[in-house]
């Protein structure tokens, strides 16, 4: 049947739109079709749920292609469990709006609750017209006598009637153009906003950050802080990015003491005034000195490569060796960690026929833990995530263009034992990245036509495969993973660049500069890219459509990811050039030279940057002025890392050894 929603009245200047709402209940999916009326771009209207869901029109919609295009008579948009970006059932009695938030004040322009009944459709009606008035008053001989009233038993003589020309003049009753709007007015927004990722970190000495998404823009803030002192974040605090259609807010903090620290989100309101906050609440100990256990969990820190870590402090000058493990003449990959252990892979070479090794080894003393043997050499560093560790393999048959092949292992981290594994299409040749329960890494080409690299996605708990796309012939480096998409590049005829829906794998858009072969780091909406050897750059590119920003050719090759902060990205080149450049504009703030090349990713640690270089030697520079802190000789062989952990500087070599570096 078919129902008109009366509360559901369109704003003033959208009279006359219509929307159909038809609800199957078998598949519990719901249809909402646009049948013209009034000009609407995709992007300002939104469908929210009593759930808490929300999405745009142009995620659901069916009939359109991007968010700046109006909406055509008959286009649809499909809610559902199975449908994309919505990816829930609708169910009975759940109440479904349309919002449109083209205004400062979003307003409703139709809802809908799907009834016991099995179908049922829902049509919003145009405004009501309000009535023009008469222009001119009826002759008094026109008017009927009331008919309930008895006849007087005087009746007055006609004489006494008052004349028509005593009528008031017709130019008193107010024009139509006066007629007030009706009364029905859109209703308010009363969805709040969807919080998730609160967070409260050490990143260094005494400084705390906290910081949560949140996916629609939010208008008052307030978060406070309890520990050694109390203090309250307000909404001038915070700074706000956005990107992929949600928005991060962070503030930071500098406490006055050590201690345990304790954040909780009192409010999170949007513009209506409908608050996400639900007094979520999270703790972080700051230790003496500042100190935190700390973890290094992938590559370059996080699913972003920033290579900026929270959970170290910088070392002061005239570093020493705390101790060394050998693993004799095995190439040792990068470390990464977790509260306790180190996680290296051993052996590397892959056309040496030999097995790979992960291998744990404590981080206090440098004793191995546990190893655990692996099919095929280690193809990259390995990930530790929530208890599990992340690595690849990668075997190559005897020649340049031969067949590849490889797999994914997940261990535990306590104890190496193999929770699942994965076998891919070719050698694993990108370090795995993690996010939000999916492990994304690539592969390089497994047949003799040498153009089957791939990116792929796989579950974090079992390794069942999410989505996989060929994207040339190999990937080299650690995805950056953002809120909606995926950062990799991939090495063909063309060496294109590529921005994958994490959803699907699909390619949302590509970067294909010349002859091209790097790395990606992911920071506040900008992608930066690295090339090197015949295409020497360092790129910006804003990560939702791919336009170039600033671009940056130096002499020489990036061979690495550049470790990037709110203000600076910094990299090294192969020729030996240390570099820090602004991350708005690419313009120069400082740049050293050392004696080796640089073929190792930065990392940046409590106002400190470090480098290492091919001839064994660490350098450590003041993040802000480019003045050098220190340089101390670890090997003789080029080195891995460094990376960054509650104090210490962890590296490894090209000659089996994992070093500890304090002060």
């Amino acid at each position: 049947m078919t129902q008109s929603s009366q509360e559901s009245t369109p704003a003033a200047d959208l009279g006359g739109a219509k929307f159909t709402f038809e609800y199957a209940s078998d598949g519990q999916q719901l249809q909402i079709r646009f049948d013209g009326g009034a000009t609407i771009l995709a992007r300002n209207l939104q469908i929210r749920s009593s759930t808490g869901k929300q999405a745009s029109w142009a995620q659901l919609g069916s009939t359109l292609t991007g968010p700046d295009e109006q909406l055509g008579a008959g286009a649809t948009a499909v809610l559902g469990a199975d449908i994309l970006n919505w990816e829930q059932s609708v169910g009975l009695r759940e109440t479904v709006r349309l919002v449109y938030v083209g205004k400062e004040t979003p307003s409703t322009l139709g809802r809908f609750t799907p009834p016991e009944s099995a179908t049922l459709t829902a049509t919003v009606p145009e405004p009501t017209e309000t009535p023009e008035p008469t222009a001119t008053v009826p002759e008094p001989t026109e008017t009927p006598e009331p008919t309930e009233t008895p006849e007087p038993t005087e009746t007055p003589e006609p004489t006494e009637t008052p004349e028509p020309t005593e009528t008031p003049e017709p130019t008193e009753t107010p024009e139509p153009t006066e007629t007030p709007e009706p009364t029905e007015t859109p209703e308010p927004d009363t969805t709040p906003p969807s919080i998730s990722a609160f967070s409260l970190s050490n990143p260094s000495g005494q400084t705390l950050r906290t910081s949560f998404d949140a996916t629609e823009a939010v208008a008052t803030i307030q978060v406070s802080i309890s520990g050694e002192a109390d203090v309250i974040l307000t909404t001038s605090d915070f700074a706000r990015t956005a990107g992929g259609g949600s928005y991060t807010y962070e503030a930071t903090y500098e406490a006055d003491s050590d201690g345990r620290f304790t954040a909780t989100l009192d409010t999170a309101a949007d513009a209506s005034g409908n608050d996400g906050a639900s007094g979520q609440s999270v703790t972080v100990s700051v230790s003496p000195s500042g100190q935190t256990a700390g973890e290094w969990p992938m590559f370059q820190f996080d699913s972003r490569n920033t290579g900026t870590s929270s959970a170290g402090t910088s070392i002061a000058a005239e570093p020493a060796l705390e101790w060394e493990t050998s693993f004799g003449s095995r190439n040792v990959t990068r470390p990464v960690a977790n509260d306790s252990y180190l996680f290296v892979g051993v052996g590397t070479d892959q056309t040496d026929g030999t097995e790979g090794q992960v291998v744990a080894v404590e981080r206090a003393t440098g004793d191995i833990a546990w190893e655990t043997t692996l099919e095929h050499p280690v193809g990259s560093p390995a990930a530790v995530v929530d208890g599990t560790v992340y690595i690849g393999t990668h075997k190559q048959d005897d020649g340049h263009h031969s067949p590849r092949y490889g797999t994914l292992y997940a261990l535990d981290a306590s104890t190496g034992a193999e929770r699942w594994t994965y076998t891919p299409q070719g050698g694993v040749t990108a370090q795995p990245t993690v996010a939000d329960g999916t492990v994304y890494f690539g592969t390089k080409g497994s047949d003799s036509t040498y153009l089957q690299g791939t990116g792929y996605a796989v579950s974090a708990d079992d390794g069942s495969e999410e989505w996989e796309n060929v994207l040339g012939w190999g990937t080299f480096s650690a995805p950056a993973v953002g809120p909606d998409l995926v950062y990799m590049e991939a090495r063909d005829k063309n060496h294109p660049f590529f921005a994958l829906n994490r959803a699907d794998g699909s390619s949302n858009w590509e970067h294909t500069p010349a002859d091209f072969k790097g790395k990606q780091t992911l920071r506040d909406g900008t992608v930066y890219i690295t090339g090197w050897r015949d295409a020497p750059r360092v790129i910006a590119l804003d990560a939702e459509t791919g336009a170039s920003q600033w671009t940056i050719t130096p002499d020489a090759g990036v061979k690495t990811s550049p470790a990037v902060d709110a203000d600076t990205v910094y990299y090294a080149t192969v020729d030996g050039m240390v570099n820090a450049v602004e991350s708005g504009t690419g313009d120069a703030v400082w740049s050293d030279s050392v004696d080796a090349g640089i073929v190792s990713s930065p990392v940046l640690v409590d106002g400190a940057v470090h480098f290492a270089d091919q001839a064994g030697t660490l350098h450590s520079y003041d993040a802000a002025t480019g003045d050098a802190n220190w340089q101390y000789s670890v090997s003789d062989s080029r080195i891995a890392g460094p990376i960054a952990v509650g104090g210490r500087l962890f590296v490894s070599d090209a000659s089996g050894g994992l070093y500890s570096i304090t002060d």
